[in-house]
């Protein structure tokens, strides 16, 4: 049932009391300045990656996860509680991968071009950097990191020559860095590389179509062949670490390298899909998977074989494209993808045990490139987002998101500009621009955070006067006074969808339009009485893709086909098709006119017919819509579009994009919301970080990240705040960082140390923060009110030289 919303804020999170600059100490202040100082400047870190995570790995045995960004961020993270424990600053933008010693407290950073470093995960140093070390990891056990590095050489003697191949499979010691072993090889490059789980074997497939076997310590060449047309993958070793496995075109060889013991060939069924099949080694168990793609839901085809016998132990066919990557140390848990959901599959019993919703948004089986590690029985996924999620296959429950934060399903900003409501799983949350604060809330029934509704779809409606607030319900929506929490109503929808509706209030605010685009369903109400308006009834709707109404119009979209309806009835006003497939749609109320959103451009459609006029701008590529609840400028010649990586503002009249923000490495925007005053829009991305910015510029003026007991916003750096500012009710989880000298670790302060205190009685403002939202000269008049009263610390101090910190019990003057 729906939880009635409350005019008292009792069960609100606390509410933090605001620092001014007028009730910090002098010698507080003046200490914190200080530290303002490079080298030795204070800084804050809230706990959470900015960019998308592109490196995991499980540490510590399995109780803590190591992540990484591109930027070189990476974060220690404790499974158990979710929290980041430690923050590595590795520096450089081309962080590549992670590795961690199985036994030790040691991790290696790759960067693209080879250069490497390696950490104490307990303390943070950094103990060695391998700048002028060759070689992309593969592999780090206890004692060695195993690299490959491929060159192609070209000959200066007698003029320019062809280029030449040459690759190295090279062995460093990983407490050191000095080079243990190098294994060259002329004329090809290794596509493969896999080591002996007793270190003690490294074998290379080359580009050649070869496979070399060494010995570690001796040096010697244990195996060597080569195989015309066969393109060899090595697989792995045994657990004894005498076979190893290769995966052919044709088939599929375990031999033993240990002397001229036999070899034997498992031969593969005959081919069905134009596909080559994948292996992964589980202990003795090779498990085989062949995918096809050839259906828009891949099958994948399991074959279990034990590498000792060559005999089948286990065939299957699973619905969606299963990971091999993903299975669990003990190969009974693996994740399946099909397009909107992550499977997990009992690989024993062949059932599913349990399916995770992801985004439907774009094409393809997996929607994202994933990083995965396997985590004491547990899966960490990312994909292309800047969270983890943990699944536990055995329990069958849903998936733990680290850091802890709350996934927003739907935004919107209230018809005044005053404030933007989120939906979250359970609630939806009303947020105050003027304090930040959330005012109150509204208890929903759970739903999934995707669904197959048209895109940017609204669940919930505010009426254009502001009054009502209307929500989805267990059988229909309820109605709330958005002034004060109070529960007016709700009623029925008359069909079940299965799933929820996309809700739109007319602009006259008396009638709901429920609609659910993959069902075909389209049914208005009385917004007061909830009665079904009477004559109205679609005709020929079919599942659509796309919906919008204005100007008494309502416009789907079916593939490439736009069908224009009358608001009130229903009824088919015109049917426009097109050779485009049309992935948004908008409507354009002053000029008539519907525009279209595909791969070949924007199309103008006039309601009143005739053919469409057809612009693309040029630096507008890739799949692009509207984002949801698009931004038309008050004169309805502005439009920010979406793309898969990046937001544009978009000039009709001139066809042009005025300005472009690119996110190659940052989270998806899943909603663009605009505020009424034509200068503000706030965009929800795919983990549910929620931004405002200016519609001028495209800049972020501020960040929403909604906690599981409470908030914080944050702000870009500028000069009046290196770090930005914060505004959070979660003081405990906000870390004060300072560096250190050379690759020592950095200096953490926690809740409780007096730098903690003193750096967030100073930034964290939320005079600042709503200042900086409202733009224009707010923020500017309170930073400088806040620069002389930085001023006047300093000068409180008489010398004009700050202290390091506040001592213990020492109270100064208040300014």
């Amino acid at each position: 049932m729906i939880r009635e919303g409350k005019e008292s804020t009792a069960n609100q999170p606390d509410f933090v009391t605001p620092h001014s600059p007028a009730r910090v100490s002098a010698e507080v202040l003046a200490g914190v300045l200080e530290k303002f100082a490079p080298p030795g400047r204070l800084t804050h870190d809230h706990g959470f990656h900015r960019r998308q995570v592109t490196a995991l790995a499980a540490a510590f045995s399995g109780t803590h996860i190591v992540t990484g960004t591109a930027d070189g961020n990476v974060r220690l993270w404790d499974a158990a509680s979710g929290k980041c424990v430690r923050v590595f600053d590795c520096g450089g933008p081309t962080l590549s991968g992670i590795f961690t010693t199985p036994g030790t407290n040691r991790m290696v950073t790759a960067f693209l071009f080879g250069n490497k470093k390696v950490w104490d995960l307990e303390t943070g140093d950094c103990l060695s950097t391998l700048s002028n070390h060759p070689g992309d990891p593969v592999h780090c056990d206890d004692d060695h990191l195993f690299c490959r590095q491929n060159w192609n050489v070209r000959s200066f003697v007698r003029g320019k020559g062809p280029d030449s191949k040459r690759s190295e499979a090279l062995i460093y010691d990983v407490n050191t860095g000095k080079t243990v072993r190098a294994f060259r090889i002329e004329e090809s490059h290794i596509s493969s590389l896999a080591v002996s789980p007793d270190g003690g074997k490294i074998a290379a497939a080359g580009d050649d179509q070869s496979v070399r076997v060494w010995d570690v310590v001796s040096e010697a060449m244990l195996y060597q062949s080569r195989r015309w047309l066969k393109r060899p993958v090595v697989v792995g070793f045994s657990p004894d670490s005498r076979s190893v496995v290769i995966n052919l075109t044709d088939g599929v060889e375990v031999r033993d390298v240990t002397g001229p013991g036999a070899s034997s060939t498992i031969a593969l069924p005959s081919l069905k899909v134009p596909y080559r099949a994948s292996h992964a080694l589980n202990g003795y168990r090779l498990i085989e998977n062949q995918i096809d793609l050839l259906d828009l839901n891949p099958l994948s085809h399991i074959r279990v074989i034990d590498i000792r016998t060559g005999q089948v132990e286990d065939t299957h066919t699973f619905a969606g494209a299963m990971e091999l990557q993903s299975l669990t140390e003990d190969g009974r848990f693996c994740l399946g993808f099909r397009r909107g959901w992550i499977d997990v599959w009992d690989m024993e019993s062949h059932e599913m045990t349990a399916s995770l919703s992801t985004s439907r948004e774009y094409n393809g089986y997996a929607g994202g490139y994933n990083r995965i590690a396997t985590v004491n029985g547990r899966i960490a996924i990312s994909r292309e987002e800047s969270v983890i999620r943990l699944i536990d296959p055995a329990s069958g429950g849903p998936a733990r998101i680290l850091p802890a934060g709350q996934p927003v399903r739907d935004l919107m900003a209230t018809p005044d500009g005053r404030g933007v409501l989120t939906m979250l799983n359970g609630t939806v949350k009303y947020w105050d621009l003027s304090s930040g604060r959330c005012l109150r809330e509204f208890g929903i029934p759970d739903m999934e955070l995707w669904d197959d509704l048209p895109q940017g779809a609204p669940v919930m409606a505010v009426t254009p006067d502001g009054r009502h607030l209307v929500l989805p319900s267990e059988d229909g929506v309820t109605i709330h006074d958005l002034s004060t929490g109070r529960h007016e109503g709700g009623f029925p929808l008359t069909e079940k969808t299965g799933g929820p509706c996309a809700l739109y209030v007319t602009g006259d605010g008396k009638r709901l339009m429920a609609v659910a685009g993959p069902g075909g369903l389209l049914r208005s109400y009385d917004l007061e009485t909830g009665s079904p308006i009477a004559g109205f009834l679609p005709d020929d709707m079919g599942p659509f893709q796309a919906f919008c109404m204005g100007g008494g119009v309502l416009a789907t979209v079916s593939r490439t086909v736009l069908s224009l309806r009358d608001e009130r009835t229903g009824r088919l006003l015109r049917r426009y098709g097109h050779s485009d497939y049309i992935n948004d749609i908008l409507f354009v109320p002053s000029e008539g006119r519907v525009i279209t959103a595909g791969l070949g451009g924007f199309h103008f459609w006039d309601r009143e017919g005739g053919e469409p006029r057809t612009e693309k701008p040029d630096n507008a590529d890739g799949v692009v819509t509207f984002g949801g609840r698009p931004s038309l400028s008050p004169g309805e010649t502005r439009i920010i579009l979406r793309g898969r990586h990046y937001i544009a503002l978009w000039d009709v009249e001139t066809c042009r994009l005025l300005w472009r923000d690119d996110f190659p490495r940052g989270n998806r925007i899943r909603k663009i919301v605009a505020f009424p005053d034509g200068k503000r829009f706030a965009t929800l991305d795919i983990t549910g970080t929620v931004k405002v910015r200016s519609i001028e510029t495209g800049e972020p003026l501020a960040a929403l990240h909604i906690l599981p007991r409470g908030f914080l916003w944050e702000t870009p750096p500028d000069d009046h705040a290196p770090s930005g500012w914060l505004w959070t009710d979660r003081e405990d989880l906000i870390a004060v960082t300072a560096p250190s000298k050379g690759d020592r670790g950095t200096r953490v302060f926690h809740e409780g140390e007096e730098e903690h205190g003193a750096y967030l009685k100073i930034y964290n403002n939320w005079r600042m923060v709503m200042a900086r939202i409202d733009g224009g000269d707010a923020y500017g008049k309170h930073a400088r009110l806040y620069a002389r009263a930085a001023d006047t610390a300093r000068v409180a101090k008489g010398s004009g030289r700050s202290p390091a910190a506040l001592p213990d019990g020492r109270k100064g003057g208040m300014i």
